[in-house]
């Protein structure tokens, strides 16, 4: 047997003896603190659950956390040496472990509760993930048309698949204002459109599914482009946020205009700012194939999808599903002519989609409320 595969082995074995603490919960997300994990541990913390659980999070740098005190809240990480030992014996001793992409290493899942809470309900296709073993007790999904797809994914039955809802989407039916750290004043520009593409070139994961432009974005492909939108937008009085997928590869640096802000994962942690709490404050969704305009339906707010690359794309990634344009219930956009129409009818209030965001809805959300955090703390027999 590999030497390597025998010191997994015996790290398993010694893992899977160590008594569980019933009430420790690891957590853990792509990027660090964030997505469905993140709005779960929010609920949990507003809601007193720290104090009965203690809460573990996992993260690259737990230095950058070091100011955050909240009880029976700690950091450490696997990726930097000198927590290793503190998160084994964390991951050894926890009966809970929740995360959201990449497995995180020597789990137990007979003797621990592991729940991926994923990122996601899926348009793209996503390759076959391989693994020695169900790297997880349950996963959570939005609709039975998501859970198709993840359990063809996972290669695993659909009983692993468990129909919750994302925590995050609870965001969505929060009051709340735009982050004022963004500095957009709503007077002068009365809509805010979130520009959210998903990646086409991906070093990271070795994916390249269309050329990569100057900027990162579909059709605008330079700095040029930008400016002629910018302009576009101040006629119109419109404000366009870009939240750059956190796996795109950039060409160029990012610039800010007069109504173009861009923003990538690290400025929006940096700068303390909820994904979602973007999402919510948002008049419309311009993306393309991203799973975000899955959850933005339950807003009921317009949507445009910009699919200038499909063909060359579905030939690359390819769709979970035969006829993908049917479950895009928005303005389908594939020249800048088209999409300055876009936001032409955007700035007039013209809106002819309301009824098929209404059936797409009703196909990728079984629930369309605030309570998936509620119902998988149920799902996970954690109580109070």
């Amino acid at each position: 047997m590999n030497p390597k595969k025998i010191i997994k082995s015996a790290f398993k074995s010694i893992f899977a003896s160590a008594k569980k603490d019933e009430n420790k919960i690891v957590f853990e997300s792509e990027p660090d603190f964030s997505d469905n994990s993140k709005s779960l541990y929010d609920y949990m913390i507003q809601n007193n659950f720290n104090q009965k659980y203690k809460m573990v999070w996992c993260v690259k740098n737990p230095e950058n956390f070091k100011d955050m005190k909240v009880k029976n809240v700690t950091f450490t990480s696997f990726r930097d040496k000198r927590y290793l030992l503190n998160y084994l014996y964390h991951i050894a001793t926890a009966k809970t472990v929740i995360y959201t992409h990449a497995t995180p290493p020597m789990i137990d899942t007979k003797n621990q509760t592991v729940a991926c809470l994923w990122h996601g309900t899926p348009l793209k296709h996503m390759n076959f993930i391989k693994t020695d073993a169900d790297p997880f007790t349950f996963i959570v999904s939005a609709s039975e048309f998501c859970s198709d797809a993840l359990a063809n994914c996972f290669k695993v039955s659909h009983d692993k698949i468990k129909v919750t809802g994302y925590p995050r989407c609870d965001i969505l039916f929060e009051e709340t204002d735009m982050p004022s750290k963004l500095d957009i004043n709503r007077i002068e520009w009365p809509k805010v459109v979130l520009w959210m593409p998903t990646f086409r070139q991906s070093s990271q994961l070795k994916i390249f599914d269309s050329h990569q432009t100057q900027t990162g974005l579909p059709l605008i492909e330079t700095s040029e482009q930008l400016i002629d939108l910018n302009k576009k937008l101040q006629e119109l009085r419109l404000f366009v946020i870009i939240k750059l997928h956190p796996l795109q590869d950039l060409s160029g640096d990012l610039v800010d205009l007069s109504n173009i802000k861009m923003l990538t994962s690290d400025k929006l942690e940096e700068d303390d700012i909820g994904l979602y709490n973007l999402v919510a404050n948002s008049d419309v969704l311009l993306t393309d194939y991203s799973s975000i305009y899955f959850d933005y339906l339950l807003l009921d707010r317009p949507i445009g999808f910009i699919i200038d690359d499909i063909e060359e794309y579905n030939k690359n990634r390819g769709f979970v599903t035969e006829k993908p344009l049917e479950m895009m219930p928005g303005q389908k956009i594939k020249t800048t002519e088209e999409l300055y129409s876009f936001f032409e009818d955007i700035s007039n209030d013209k809106d002819d989609f309301a009824d098929d965001r209404a059936r797409v809805n009703n196909i990728v959300n079984h629930f369309q409320d605030n309570n998936s955090s509620e119902r998988l703390l149920e799902l996970l027999k954690i109580s109070k």
